[in-house]
């Protein structure tokens, strides 16, 4: 997809800055952009609205969880593909969240590269 929006949401800077550095160096043609926080990432989505959306999601940031950004996202962009990226949250939660959002995918942290990019590749065509 030439026009779409790779938006990763996580509260630590430094996994932030090491998705952005790998999604970067693989999907150059896709815009990559970063939020520190739920708040943000729906700023970046509202100034992005024209686009296709893959996002990226941490569980576990303070104000907005991530379960309640991407129900955020399905009812106001319900067209996005949903990854969810944690090492906290429980695998019950991970199975209700995919039912309900119908989620591309989870990962767990540590990420390994080639399991970014397995699910990557599939929808960054």
């Amino acid at each position: 997809m030439n026009d779409t929006c790779l938006l990763l949401v996580d509260d630590e800077a430094i996994i932030l800055m090491a998705l952005k550095m790998e999604c970067k160096k693989r999907y150059k043609q896709s815009e990559v952009i970063t939020a520190l926080n739920a708040e943000q990432a729906l700023q970046c989505l509202a100034e992005n609205k024209d686009k296709q959306h893959v996002i990226i999601s941490d569980y576990q940031m303070p104000g907005m969880k991530g379960d309640e950004f991407l129900r955020k996202v399905t009812q106001e962009y319900p067209d996005s593909i949903l990854i969810m990226l944690t090492g906290q949250a429980p695998d019950e939660v991970l199975k209700t969240l995919n039912k309900e959002l119908r989620l591309w995918a989870c990962l767990r942290k540590p990420w390994l590269a080639k399991e970014l990019y397995a699910v990557l590749d599939t929808v960054m065509q």
